[in-house]
């Protein structure tokens, strides 16, 4: 019995050769297909349109100084009932807000300088 585990271990531990691998095979040539569209127009804004685009963009200035300001001030209102602290959640709110919709206003702003 000893013996057939020799022989055995002797065929695992012999190296079994393999096969050479095959060369991989050159990829096809994929053809570029560019559709044929007509050549666009590109539309220049009249003055008219141009103050009509800046006045409403304006009358976003008040609501993205004021929305941040009042959402951030209630949910740290919210906050403040849900863990028991009094007024802190609340004003780090009111800052955070008034910080968020300052940015927001002096990024419409400069788009409106452009």
């Amino acid at each position: 019995m000893s013996e057939e585990r020799e022989s055995r271990e002797e065929s695992a531990e012999e190296e079994i050769p393999l096969p050479e691998t095959p060369p991989l095979p050159e990829l096809p040539e994929v053809p570029q297909y560019r559709p044929n569209l007509p050549p666009s127009e590109r539309r220049t804004l009249s003055e008219k349109q141009v103050l009509y685009q800046r006045m409403g963009m304006a009358y976003i200035i008040p609501a993205t100084l004021i929305v941040p300001i009042i959402l951030l001030t209630l949910l740290g209102a919210w906050l403040d009932t849900r863990l028991g602290r009094s007024p802190l959640f609340t004003l780090i709110g009111a800052i955070v807000g008034f910080a968020a919709g300052v940015l927001n206003m002096m990024r419409i702003i400069n788009k409106l300088d452009r």
